[in-house]
């Protein structure tokens, strides 16, 4: 795993804003994704504790997430079973087909990844 600005696991443990953020939070950002975006199939990468996974599902999006830490797809069962993350390190290439997606979430994510610009091209590509 590439070295990241910082650990998850350390996160997990702290009072931090970040977990006691609700599924709802994410309303704003599906309202305007949908109005931008073709149908399909969403990917959030870098989903942490997955409250957009979980709000686009509540709605009736299908969405998965990608993470890659264990102890955040857990939190986010533990709350709202049928999710799906994937664990992925998300440094290295996702094994997800281009054009799976319509649209590619990644929130919060690229500033705690240590070579954020090579690793864009790990991101899978939609189709416009």
């Amino acid at each position: 795993m590439n070295e990241t600005i910082y650990n998850w696991n350390d996160v997990m443990n702290t009072e931090t804003p970040y977990l006691v953020a609700k599924w709802e939070d994410n309303k704003d950002y599906v309202a305007l994704l949908l109005k931008h975006s073709k149908p399909g199939k969403w990917l959030d990468v870098g989903c942490g504790i997955g409250n957009f996974v979980e709000c686009c599902n509540r709605y009736g999006i299908d969405c998965i997430g990608v993470e890659g830490h264990e102890s955040a797809k857990e939190i986010a069962q533990k709350r709202f079973p049928q999710i799906q993350i994937d664990i992925n390190d998300i440094t290295d290439s996702l094994s997800y087909e281009d054009n799976t997606f319509s649209v590619v979430f990644c929130n919060q994510v690229i500033e705690h990844i240590s070579n954020a610009k090579t690793n864009k091209r790990n991101l899978p590509s939609t189709k416009r």
